[in-house]
C-alpha cells in the first residue's frame, strides 16, 4: 500500500514549554499521532486538530506537522523527504519573510499539491496573490479554502487521482525512489575508499572537481535508465524507447548543471601521496575505474557497448550494432548483429599467442596506454584494451580486435507469432540473443569514442608508406630547415 507524506504548516500547533519536543520542532508522524491521544493539549484552533487527527487516522497518510513553512524549508536542505501535500496556512506573524515568499519558494523546491487554508476574510486576498505572475506556472497543483472545509479523506483522493492523471506527479515520486537508491548505490561504491584515493585514481592532474561530479551524474544516469519500476512506468504512458530516453538525459543534464554549481570541496588531504606501487592503491585503481568505466544494466535488452560472453565455447565480444538498430533489429538489420571479438589476457590463450607472433610481440608483453582510444604499441591499428572489466569478482583485461568483426544473424522472434509488423517492431533482447549473457556495458563518456574508434578502423581509407630512404630524406630535410 502506498504511503503518502501529509505536511501541515499552521501556527495554531500545541506549545511547548517544557520536555523533549522543542517549538521550532517539526512533529513526526508518530510523536503527533502521540500528542492527538492527549485530551489537555491546547490546540489553538480546533480544525487544525480535527484535520490531523482524520490524516492520521488513515494509514495511507505519513503526517507531519510545523509551526511555520520555514521550518520545513530548512528541513529540505538536511533530508530528501518532501510532501505530496502541504496544508499552508497564510498568517505566520513574525516571520522574517511574508506567506507570498514562502509559497513560493515551496512550490520552487518540490512537486506537491498545496492547500492553502485561512479565515474566510482573507480568501479574496489569498487569491489576488496566486494570479500574480510568479504563481501562474503552479495554478494547477495550488487551491485556497476556508479552514473548516479542508477534509484529509478528500485530500487523499485528490492526491491518488493526480497520481493517475498527473504524469510530473507519479512521475516525480518514482523518480525520486529510483535517484535515492541509485544515490546510495554510488556512495557505497566511492565509500570503499578515501578521498586522496578516489580523487587521485578517478582525475587526472589536468582534470578538476567537475570532472568528478561528471562521473556522478553518468552513473545516476546508467541507473535511471536501467531501473525496472522507471522504465516500466514509462512505458505503460506510451513513452517510446528513445523518447524516454531523451527524457531521463534531460533530467541528467540539469542534475549535472546543479551539481556543477554545487560547492563540493573535495580537496584532497595529501595531494601526490598516492603511489601507485602501494597494493591497496592498485586495488582501488581497478574497482574505481571498473566502476567508471562499466555498469551492469537491470534489464534485458541488447545494448552497444554490452560486453557478451558465447556460452557455448566462453568467448567474448562487444556489441557494435547501434542502439536504435537493435530496437528495430528485424526493419533494420534483418536480423543481424555486429560483434567484435574480445580475447582476455591470460596463459594459454592460443588466438591471443597468434595474434602476438603476427605482430612480432611477446606474449608477455607489458602495455601501457593512457586512454580507452589508444592502440597498444606494436598492435594493429585500431586494436584497444579494455581493462578491468568486472567478470564474476574479478577484473579481466581484454583486447578488442575490430578487424575481426562478425555478423551474428538471428531468427524471426518467436513471441511475433511469424506477424511480418510485430517482426519489425521487435528490439532484440537477451531473452531471443539467449546463446549469450551480458557481463557488463560501457559507460558514457567512455562508450562513443570507443565505438567510433573501433568502426573509424574499419572505414580507414588507409595510405601508402613512404619508403625508407624518402623517411630519411624527409627527416634530414626538416632538421636543417630549423637547424
Amino acid at each position: 500500500m502506498t504511503a503518502y507524506q501529509f505536511y501541515l504548516s499552521d501556527d495554531a500547533l500545541p506549545t511547548f514549554a517544557e520536555g523533549p519536543l522543542r517549538n521550532e520542532d517539526i512533529i513526526g508522524d508518530s510523536t503527533l499521532r502521540h500528542l492527538l491521544q492527549d485530551k489537555n493539549l491546547d490546540w489553538g484552533e480546533p480544525p487544525v486538530r480535527d484535520l490531523l487527527e482524520k490524516a492520521a487516522g488513515n494509514a495511507q497518510w505519513r503526517v507531519s506537522a510545523a509551526r511555520n513553512p520555514e521550518l520545513f524549508l530548512k528541513n529540505f536542505e538536511n533530508s530528501l523527504d518532501r510532501p505530496d501535500v502541504l496544508i499552508f496556512d497564510w498568517d505566520y506573524p513574525g516571520l522574517a519573510k511574508s506567506s507570498e515568499d514562502y509559497l513560493a519558494e515551496f512550490l520552487e523546491r518540490t512537486y506537491c499539491l498545496v492547500r492553502i487554508y485561512t479565515g474566510v476574510e482573507k480568501i479574496e486576498e489569498v487569491k489576488e496573490v496566486l494570479n500574480k505572475e510568479r504563481f501562474l506556472a503552479y495554478q494547477s497543483r495550488v487551491t485556497v479554502s476556508k479552514k473548516s472545509e479542508v477534509d484529509a479523506d478528500a485530500l487523499l483522493k485528490e492526491v491518488q487521482d493526480k497520481q493517475e492523471s498527473n504524469f510530473s506527479y507519479k512521475f516525480g515520486s518514482t523518480l525520486r525512489r529510483t535517484s535515492l537508491e541509485s544515490l546510495e548505490d554510488i556512495l557505497i561504491s566511492l565509500g570503499r575508499n578515501s578521498i586522496d584515493e578516489v580523487m587521485a585514481l578517478l582525475n587526472t592532474i589536468a582534470t578538476t572537481e567537475g570532472d568528478f561530479k561528471g562521473i556522478l551524474v553518468e552513473k545516476l544516469r546508467n541507473h535511471l535508465r536501467e531501473d525496472e519500476t522507471l522504465v516500466k512506468f514509462l512505458e505503460d504512458r506510451k513513452i517510446n524507447g528513445s523518447d524516454a530516453q531523451a527524457l531521463i538525459d534531460l533530467i541528467a543534464e540539469k542534475l549535472r548543471n546543479d551539481l556543477n554549481s554545487a560547492d563540493i570541496q573535495l580537496v584532497q588531504s595529501n595531494p601526490g601521496g598516492v603511489q601507485a606501487t602501494d597494493l591497496k592503491v592498485a586495488q582501488a585503481a581497478a574497482s574505481l575505474w571498473s566502476y567508471r568505466l562499466y555498469h551492469r544494466p537491470s534489464d534485458s535488452r541488447v545494448r552497444r557497448g554490452d560486453i557478451i560472453k558465447r556460452k557455448s565455447d566462453g568467448k567474448y565480444f562487444t556489441v557494435v550494432t547501434a542502439d536504435c538498430d537493435l530496437n528495430k533489429l528485424w526493419q533494420k538489420n534483418y536480423g543481424h548483429v555486429n560483434l567484435m571479438p574480445a580475447l582476455q589476457f591470460k596463459k594459454d590463450c592460443l588466438n591471443l599467442t597468434a595474434r602476438f607472433r603476427l605482430a612480432k610481440i611477446k606474449a608477455d608483453a607489458i602495455y601501457r596506454i593512457s586512454s580507452l582510444t589508444q592502440t597498444p604499441k606494436s598492435l594493429a591499428d585500431g586494436t584497444l584494451l579494455l581493462p578491468f572489466v568486472p567478470i564474476g569478482k574479478e577484473f579481466l583485461n581484454f583486447l578488442v580486435f575490430p578487424k575481426e568483426i562478425t555478423s551474428i544473424g538471428l531468427s524471426d522472434p518467436a513471441n511475433a507469432g511469424g506477424d511480418v509488423d510485430k517482426i519489425r517492431n521487435s528490439s532484440l533482447s537477451y531473452e531471443h540473443f539467449n546463446e549469450f549473457e551480458r557481463a557488463c556495458t560501457i559507460s558514457e563518456p567512455f562508450l562513443t569514442p570507443f565505438i567510433d574508434t573501433l568502426l573509424e578502423t574499419l572505414s580507414g581509407l588507409g595510405v601508402p608508406d613512404y619508403p625508407g630512404p624518402v623517411q630519411t630524406t624527409i627527416h634530414e630535410r626538416s632538421k636543417a630547415a630549423l637547424a
